[in-house]
């Protein structure tokens, strides 16, 4: 504080030497004054602060979708088609950068988490499947052809005894930018959600 306050005012703690400064914290963005004896201690970084931002943030699981949909079912247990590709894809509210920004004084960062990629755990055992977006929903023109344009399933080679849980998973990356041209990344992330159906044979009926 310059000039400081007289060493009367309550904010020397009634000390005569060291300073008084304004101070701000993270924690408390709220300005006050604070004694200290020496320097006072060196606020957060940017990175710090693109830490508490992300700790702000609630990055959403996804919302698993598929084709044939959970109205296909038998005796109220859902079912997919053996041999059929069964496409999958997570709502658009799912897959949606985020962004949060923190600032302490004049330091300040904002992160940025971004959908990088779809993984779809069938539950039988089988391989995983990535697809680069978010999926689509199936249309009658995809007939029974493998996904594309932006499709993403998997076809199921074997009924099932019992009901698969499948699960799909949303792959995010963490970046940030900071005050003083600083920027860097944080761990990426994977949030989840599952399903549970069967796979059952495909009943043909003549007369």
């Amino acid at each position: 504080m310059n000039p400081p306050p007289p060493f009367s005012s309550p904010y020397w703690e009634g000390h005569t030497t060291g300073a008084v400064y304004f101070c701000t914290t993270a924690l408390s963005p709220t300005t006050r004054l604070v004694w200290f004896a020496g320097a006072p201690p060196i606020g957060p970084t940017p990175e710090q602060l693109a830490r508490q931002a992300f700790d702000s943030l609630t990055v959403p699981r996804p919302v698993m979708r598929r084709s044939p949909d959970e109205s296909n079912s038998d005796a109220g247990v859902p079912y997919t088609w053996v041999n059929l590709w069964t496409w999958v894809w997570t709502d658009p509210v799912a897959w949606t950068p985020l962004t949060a920004r923190a600032t302490a004084g004049g330091t300040w960062a904002e992160v940025t988490v971004t959908p990088r990629s779809l993984t779809f755990a069938p539950g039988d055992g089988g391989k995983s499947v990535t697809c680069v977006g978010p999926g689509r929903p199936w249309t009658e023109a995809d007939g029974n052809a493998a996904p594309s344009a932006g499709g993403c399933g998997y076809q199921y080679k074997h009924v099932s005894g019992s009901a698969v849980t499948a699960t799909m998973a949303i792959d995010w990356t963490v970046a940030w930018t900071g005050s003083g041209g600083t920027s860097g990344t944080l761990p990426a992330l994977q949030t989840q959600a599952i399903s549970t159906f069967a796979v059952q044979q495909i009943q043909v009926v003549t007369r």
